[in-house]
């Protein structure tokens, strides 16, 4: 198998994905018994993947500078380079206290055939635009601007560059994007256009997200028409702004942790280059959206059941896997994206299973329901990683139903609060200090009788699982937490973001940061790995 390029992960760490034609050929040809250990083997035999190899780069954090604009007004450029098709808007004003503007219509000039006039706006009140649209690749080039009324003119340097990174254009109405921009609790869905590296889709388009809803830059759910082509196979599709990380990596670094090392179904990341009618809106990064195509590409159960927990935020503590006080509630704290709606099988699980109090009938009762290793697995990443934001929503949990082994698993979502990065009560989701000693009991009753997942505390309860938990953390910890490994995946990010990243208009970053924002990535790593592997001697020590 060839290595995966830096944003595409396989999950191929872990053997055990089998096929779903597999399984529905094993339970019609002969009778073969479900799988009820928790547990199998010894923790030293889970197999885990490595950090996959990608290409040494040296990324640039920098632009060469352009010259001033020269001449009679002061000038606004949008972008210091602005890439092949997307559009420029310059703005020229009548210095202050330079005499009284004069009104009156504007001509231009261009020093490059493929820079072209798109729009203009004659000077009135002092002020004067344009808009252009690079058709190639030029380099630097030279608008000119001039005030016939005034005699006045100024000469602006321009640069251009063709994107490294594929293409998202979005076409939508102007009053529909103003009524997505401003619906943000209701996050209504508006139609929409989409065409990725010439190829046309249908669509429609909303907010993603929860808090990052009121950010300056927006994340974006895009649903191409299940009547028309797909987009890379799938119908729904995720871009993150990603604007409270300002190294603008954390999600991707996170995912490729869960899938590469760990071999968990893990979304697929991609940064892409997003215009929104026709302005560059910003590098976005591209989340594989978790459907019944997910599954299908990795040899799961497409027709599985799978819940997803991302309640609303009056009822954002509920999505914990314990009893909720009237069933219609499970409705509200979880959205079944796959299955047939009733929702019987999670609360068979959540009401029978994980309210178990003896120890005994509630290991026998988990290691019918649940694929034990997979979910130490999956407590054991977000710990190296310290990822918390996952106890009570930003999971979906998931079961096949045409298989033999039908057990629950837990699978990742949402990891931006990650290396370092906390939700705290000052700052919220936008605390910019690192912290490095999360508690890797996150999740249980020990840690807070509040902040608790059930089916976390109660397998964690367990004095097995427990064992069984730290050993693996630390087995995670030395793959995962590796400085070296964990600076070059960040480079080649950065390099393959590239100029983009450099002339995105709206990340939260300045590029002058951009190098601190990196580094403190790689000095978590270093710092984390050292906490955790005190805290594991000191947790396991008789």
């Amino acid at each position: 198998m060839p290595a995966p390029p830096p944003d595409k992960p396989t999950n191929a760490a872990r053997p055990w994905l089998l096929p779903v034609a597999v399984g529905l050929t094993l339970a019609a040809c002969a009778p073969v018994e479900a799988p009820t250990e928790l547990f199998e083997g010894d923790v030293e035999d889970i197999p885990l993947g490595a950090w996959p190899d990608v290409t040494p780069c040296a990324p640039q954090f920098s632009l060469p500078p352009l010259p001033a604009p020269t001449g009679d007004f002061d000038v606004y450029v949008a972008a210091p380079s602005f890439s092949v098709g997307s559009l420029e808007r310059i703005i020229v004003r009548w210095p202050e206290g330079d005499g009284a503007p004069v009104d009156g219509p504007i001509a231009i000039s261009t020093s490059s055939p493929g820079l072209v006039v798109v729009d203009q706006a004659p000077m009135v009140d002092g002020a004067a635009g344009v808009t252009l649209r690079a058709d190639a690749a030029f380099g630097e080039a030279t608008v000119t601007i001039s005030h016939a009324a005034s005699g006045r003119s100024v000469s602006v340097p321009v640069r251009s560059h063709a994107s490294a990174l594929p293409v998202w254009s979005i076409t939508v109405a102007p009053a529909d994007l103003a009524h997505a921009l401003t619906e943000v609790d209701v996050r209504p869905f508006v139609p929409c256009a989409l065409e990725v590296d010439g190829v046309p889709y249908d669509c429609r388009m909303r907010l993603h997200g929860g808090s990052s809803r009121f950010f300056p830059k927006k994340s974006w759910r895009i649903e191409v028409d299940p009547a028309g082509p797909q987009l890379d196979g799938h119908r729904k599709h995720v871009l993150r702004a990603e604007w409270n990380d300002k190294s603008m990596a954390r999600t991707a670094l996170g995912y490729r942790v869960f899938g590469a090392i760990s071999g968990l179904p893990t979304p697929d990341t991609e940064a892409v280059h997003l215009r929104i009618n026709g302005a560059f809106y910003g590098v976005m990064n591209h989340v594989e959206r978790i459907e019944d195509d997910f599954f299908r590409e990795r040899g799961l159960d497409p027709r599985g059941s799978m819940y997803e927990a991302d309640p609303p935020i009056y009822f954002s503590t509920r999505a914990n896997l314990d009893v909720l006080d009237n069933p219609s509630e499970y409705t509200i704290a979880y959205q079944q994206q796959l299955g047939d709606g009733d929702f019987a099988d999670l609360r068979a699980l959540i009401e029978d299973v994980l309210q178990e109090e003896d120890p005994e009938a509630l290991r026998r009762k988990l290691g019918e329901t649940v694929r034990g290793d997979d979910v130490l697995l999956f407590l054991a990443v977000n710990a190296v990683i310290q990822n918390r934001d996952f106890v009570r929503k930003n999971y979906f949990i998931y079961r096949e139903e045409h298989a033999v082994d039908r057990r629950w698993r837990m699978i990742p979502w949402d990891v931006d609060l990650s290396f370092g990065l906390q939700w705290t009560p000052e700052n919220d989701v936008l605390d910019e200090n690192i912290f490095i000693d999360g508690d890797p009991w996150t999740g249980t009753r020990a840690f807070s009788t509040v902040f608790y997942n059930q089916l976390v505390d109660k397998l964690l309860s367990l004095p097995e699982a427990r064992e069984r938990y730290l050993a693996l953390l630390d087995r995670v910890a030395d793959v995962a937490l590796d400085p070296d490994a964990v600076s070059a995946q960040l480079d080649a990010r950065y390099c393959a973001m590239g100029i983009e990243l450099l002339t995105d208009p709206n990340k939260r970053a300045s590029n002058a940061e951009l190098p601190q924002r990196r580094q403190e990535v790689v000095d978590f790593v270093t710092a984390r790995k050292a906490w955790l592997k005190t805290w594991i001697a000191e947790q396991q020590a008789p």
